[in-house]
């Protein structure tokens, strides 16, 4: 597995934990909103004293602030790991462009090879040919 892959899984992972904390902070929110609206319907049938009263008003704002809060960050967090995403499949897509052209240099450098073998094969018979026709010519002055 590459480091891509790898990468790429993990920002997968992420992601997919990202999500699930969305998903609960929109449940404690929801939570948070029913609660509040159940203190408030209630506080005309249930007399409760007003220091009571006023906490729970006040840790329900706190806990819905608290949601707002989380549900941002989380919204970042996703914002950043789309990015991060989008960047890995990127580089990944580089990674291929530069393996196909590894590649191709290597068939060419393969090829350079089989050539230099045919130069270096060619100047040898070249060379036998040179010596026969000096033999030739000293045969023929004699």
């Amino acid at each position: 597995m590459s480091v891509v892959e790898h990468e790429s899984q993990e920002l997968w992972s992420i992601a997919t934990t990202t999500s699930r904390i969305l998903h609960n902070t929109g449940k404690f929110m929801e939570c948070s909103i029913e609660l509040s609206a159940e203190v408030m319907k209630h506080k005309i049938g249930i007399k409760m004293p007003k220091i009571t009263k006023n906490k729970a008003l006040k840790t329900a704002r706190e806990a819905s602030v608290r949601a707002d809060v989380a549900k941002r960050r989380a919204e970042d967090a996703e914002t950043v790991l789309e990015r991060a995403l989008e960047e890995n499949f990127w580089l990944l897509g580089i990674q291929e462009a530069q393996a196909t052209k590894i590649k191709e240099i290597k068939s060419q450098f393969a090829k350079a090879e089989e050539l230099q073998a045919k130069v270096a094969e060619a100047k040898t018979t070249l060379k036998v040919i040179e010596e026969e026709i000096v033999k030739l010519q000293s045969k023929l002055k004699v």
